[in-house]
């Protein structure tokens, strides 16, 4: 079916355009983290309520999409994962490390993940929504702020020549999915 999928378009706005940035927290001219750290941005998250400058931001899950699935262990590496990792972070977008796994397993996953030179800075946020959104919006809802999402269960946005959802393309995707979910059971 991904010969057929439209890219998903935001139908929100983050923020700004190039040229256009908040004004940073600290009152300097600029607020660039630079590729090596997207988690520079969102340093002090929780304690400053001023807007920073938005950034395209990807919200990447680890299970399955990082690491092979090994429920509640975690398995070996996807191959070709960590050099995605390493493009996307030279990209100079936020990065938000989006899973299920908290407490302990959570803590496994980052730690492997610090183990490939991702350490838990490097993120701009984990389980969470960047802090410069919040601030911008006022709040922090349940659904994290993100532009695109890297994760194997999303589904692509099928859509029809108008550019609007081709519900019978998603239902079908849906219903191979559930078939295959059920076979593995």
């Amino acid at each position: 079916m991904s010969d057929c999928l439209v890219p998903l378009r935001a139908t929100f706005d983050f923020g700004t355009l190039p040229g256009d940035e908040l004004p940073p927290v600290d009152g300097s001219a600029s607020q660039d983290a630079g590729p090596a750290s997207p988690a520079a941005v969102t340093a002090s998250a929780g304690t400053d309520s001023k807007p920073r400058e938005v950034r395209f931001c990807v919200a990447i899950d680890f299970d399955n999409t990082l690491a092979r699935s090994a429920w509640p262990a975690v398995g070996e590496e996807m191959p070709g994962a960590m050099s995605f990792l390493k493009w996307i972070g030279e990209q100079g977008w936020w990065i938000v490390l989006w899973t299920c796994r908290s407490g302990k397993k959570l803590d496994d996953a980052l730690d492997w993940l610090a183990e490939r030179g991702f350490e838990s800075a490097w993120w701009t946020a984990i389980n969470a929504t960047p802090q410069p959104i919040t601030a911008q919006y006022g709040y922090d809802s349940r659904k994290i702020g993100y532009h695109a999402i890297v994760d194997d269960l999303a589904i692509g946005f099928p859509a029809n020549s108008d550019g609007e959802p081709d519900w019978d393309r998603i239902k079908a995707e849906l219903e191979e999915r559930a078939t295959a979910w059920r076979a593995q059971k």
